[in-house]
């Protein structure tokens, strides 16, 4: 009886977890997929505790009130997994000055702005009588300590240059107060004397102010203005010692719903943390990582200050300067920090040009822990046996390159170097094939296609990366977690891949790993090129990968996050993560070499050929693929 009450308690917690989680992929792997424990190697199922994670809805801010963040929580023991956290209220919009009474040569007039969302006046003023003989009509307001003023307004004028003085009834004017010269509509410039210390928010807003002459240093100005707000549509500024633009990082993120706007706050946080960089503006765009290199290289001089890449683009991108090696004190950090696969994804040559964000694209293997034994999994011909006792079949996409480099990349079960490796070499330019480096023709070659054959060639073999139905195993990756679970439900397990053994010699299978970077383009400002490295550290670190596996189930590549606990519950990173082990990085590879691949995956599924044939096929692969090389 108590195994019965068992049983349909965990069948509750199941389907709870599905009305929670829903049927996105991403989501099924962080929650559906929670519940199933088991160690990458196919270790039996515990009794520990799992999150059913909920969200709960963000709150968002206005003028009036605060706001929360989204945030997450346990259904089952009540546990809070993200906090939320209140967001500040959104500033007032504020109108144009609003006349209440005009001012004439008789008596002051008055006006104000408010805000055009709630109404709330947010500043009042009086309007000086006219008069003949004060320059500029600019208003002055004695500031709280009586020794000096500041630019509070203006009054009715014509001028379309104003300067403002350095100083004011003997003193000195220090200050241009919050929305001072919002709504002027006849001034075009404006000079600032070095005396002014203090800009406030939204002073040119809704203005025809677009030209500001200071005349102190840029340096001095950067000094004044600190965060951007106060001079929004102010493109340049004229020093005495240059032009000082307006500071601004750009930032290229990944276009999965979402992303953009939980980088920014990471930004903010970053922000907060580091109040030396509030005076700079973050833009934030987003452009596919696949897409990111061949949107750089149109020109590297306007592309973006920080972007995100696929790993495959890396070598492109060094080649044509559009990344920074990054130095000392940052290698030392994302080599202690991440794992071995994405530091070497991040690596050209002896330098670390990005920094690794995940590690969650490759493939592994699915099964239905009902059919095959945990023990079973461990081989192929373990897994073949298992198969066709059961009249199920062995899920495995041969005519695609990408998963026929498995065998490939296989290395001895003891450990040792890859049988074969195949590296490209580029032009300058990112563009040209120069050189290969392929090993494939070779005594390790035809071991990995008498192993493919192996599977090819047996009755329980299926030719897919997307189907399931009527399988006990599957060669897939990460993005297929729904599918997997739907097809084996509560037996579903994964697992790195099995080894193989040709010869009396057992070989472990290798794969394709990938990760997403970040990248920073070369900076001749070292203050700005410091600024790029430490919020790429950020955005690296273990603290915003994880929040980022919690709200996005993105596979992180640091060793502190890949800890978690919650993240080593996921079956499917745990076992993408034990694959990786046993990965090679993805670099950039010619699209004819994939069709080669595929057709080596084919005759690897002929059972007419013999090993001499394959040897054949080995011969003709490398006469092709060297003919892509262009001397």
């Amino acid at each position: 009886m108590k195994k019965i009450i068992a049983l349909l308690l965990i069948t509750s917690i199941i389907l709870s977890t599905f009305l929670l989680v829903g049927c996105d992929s991403a989501k099924v792997a962080l929650g559906v997929l929670d519940w199933i424990k088991g160690d990458t190697g196919g270790g039996s199922n515990t009794e520990e505790h799992v999150h059913s994670i909920q969200s709960i809805p963000a709150v968002e801010s206005t003028c009036y009130s605060t706001g929360l963040t989204e945030g997450k929580y346990c259904t089952t023991c009540g546990k809070t997994i993200i906090s939320q956290q209140t967001t500040q209220t959104k500033p007032h919009t504020p109108s144009d000055w609003i006349i209440d009474v005009e001012a004439t040569t008789e008596k002051d007039g008055s006006k104000h702005i408010e805000c055009t969302v709630c109404k709330q006046i947010i500043k009042t003023q009086t309007i000086d009588k006219l008069t003949a003989d004060t320059q500029y009509n600019l208003v002055f307001t004695l500031n709280e300590n009586g020794t000096s003023y500041s630019v509070t307004g203006f009054g009715n004028t014509s001028d379309t240059s104003v300067v403002i003085p350095s100083t004011h009834n003997n003193l000195p004017v220090t200050a241009i107060a919050d929305y001072a010269f919002t709504g002027c509509k006849t001034i075009k410039t404006i000079t600032i004397p070095t005396s002014v210390t203090t800009l406030g928010e939204n002073i040119f807003f809704s203005s025809s102010i677009t030209n500001v002459n200071y005349e102190g240093t840029m340096d001095e100005w950067y000094n004044v203005t600190g965060v951007n707000h106060a001079y929004t549509n102010i493109s340049v500024v004229v020093c005495k010692d240059g032009n000082a633009s307006k500071l601004e990082i750009t930032i290229w993120v990944s276009t999965t719903h979402g992303v953009k706007e939980f980088i920014q706050l990471q930004i903010n946080n970053f922000i907060n943390e580091n109040p030396k960089y509030s005076k700079y503006a973050f833009k934030i765009e987003t452009v596919g990582e696949g897409d990111a290199a061949s949107e750089v290289l149109k020109d590297v001089a306007t592309a973006p200050d920080m972007y995100c890449f696929s790993q495959d683009q890396i070598s492109r991108l060094v080649q044509c300067g559009a990344l920074a090696p990054l130095g000392k004190s940052a290698s030392a950090t994302v080599m202690a920090n991440n794992d071995t696969g994405s530091i070497n994804a991040a690596t050209v040559g002896n330098l670390i040009y990005a920094y690794p964000l995940t590690s969650d694209n490759g493939y592994f293997l699915y099964y239905d822990s009902s059919i095959i034994s945990d023990e079973e999994a461990k081989t192929l011909e373990g897994i073949i046996a298992a198969c066709e006792r059961a009249g199920k079949k062995f899920a495995y996409n041969s005519t695609n390159g990408w998963y026929t480099a498995a065998f490939f990349f296989s290395q001895p079960a003891g450990g040792g170097a890859p049988l074969c490796t195949s590296t490209w070499t580029y032009s300058d330019d990112g563009k040209v094939v120069v050189g290969v480096n392929d090993t494939l023709n070779s005594a390790n070659g035809l071991i990995a296609m008498r192993g493919m054959s192996k599977l090819t060639t047996s009755n329980v073999f299926f030719d897919t990366d997307h189907n399931f139905s009527g399988t006990a195993a599957a060669i897939n990756g990460i993005w297929n977690a729904a599918a997997a679970q739907g097809a084996y439900g509560n037996y579903m397990k994964a697992t790195k891949l099995p080894t193989f053994t040709v010869d009396g010699v057992e070989y472990q299978m290798g794969s394709f790993s990938g990760n997403k970077l970040l990248g920073c383009k070369p900076q001749k400002d070292p203050e700005k090129a410091k600024l790029c490295s430490d919020l790429a550290l950020y955005l690296s670190s273990y603290e915003a990968q994880l929040e980022r596996y919690y709200e996005f189930a993105w596979g992180p590549s640091n060793l502190q996050a890949q800890a978690n606990k919650d993240v080593k519950r996921n079956v499917v990173l745990s076992a993408i993560l034990a694959q990786n082990v046993y990965a090679q990085p993805q670099g950039v590879i010619p699209g004819e070499w994939w069709a080669e691949m595929t057709v080596l995956g084919e005759k690897s599924a002929d059972p007419t050929l013999t090993v001499a044939d394959f040897e054949a096929a080995l011969a003709e692969y490398e006469a092709r693929i060297n003919s892509i090389v262009r001397n």
